[in-house]
């Protein structure tokens, strides 16, 4: 981890095709940011799969995009 950690965004599906590979490194890095009190907003969306980017797949995470530009602002960057 950089240090000083710099603020995160971190968004996944919990039904990623990649199970595991990409669920369990998530919640790591969550986990590793939380504990070194670095500033972390982390969205674990229920569906969305692998790779949901800005595509619309009528999924709660198809709203990640604006949620994201949201955390820019507040954020100040």
């Amino acid at each position: 981890m950089p240090r000083p950690a710099p603020p995160m965004f971190l968004a996944w599906a919990s039904d990623d095709e990649f199970g595991a590979t990409v669920v369990e490194a998530c919640t790591h890095i969550l986990g590793a940011w939380s504990r070194a009190g670095a500033s972390i907003e982390a969205h674990a969306y229920a569906s969305g799969g692998h790779g949901f980017g800005i595509r619309g797949r009528g999924t709660l995470s198809d709203h990640w995009f604006g949620t994201f530009l949201g955390w820019l602002a507040a954020s100040g960057f």
